[in-house]
């Protein structure tokens, strides 16, 4: 994940790498897989607040 990461085009100040040593699968946000959804939907919602500029309702 880390070597994808570098190799993404977005631009560095719109991407956010974020360890979720917890979560024990590769499919971290997956509630059948992930033994820690509630980090990986806190970082998910977060970005979506400070980079991407949306609203919590």
């Amino acid at each position: 994940m880390k070597r994808m990461f570098k190799q993404l085009g977005t631009t560095e100040n719109l991407k956010r790498q974020v360890a979720v040593p917890n979560a024990g699968d590769h499919v971290i946000g997956s509630y059948v897989k992930s033994k820690d959804v509630e980090t990986v939907q806190a970082e998910c919602e977060k970005f979506a607040m400070e980079i991407l500029r949306m609203n919590q309702k």
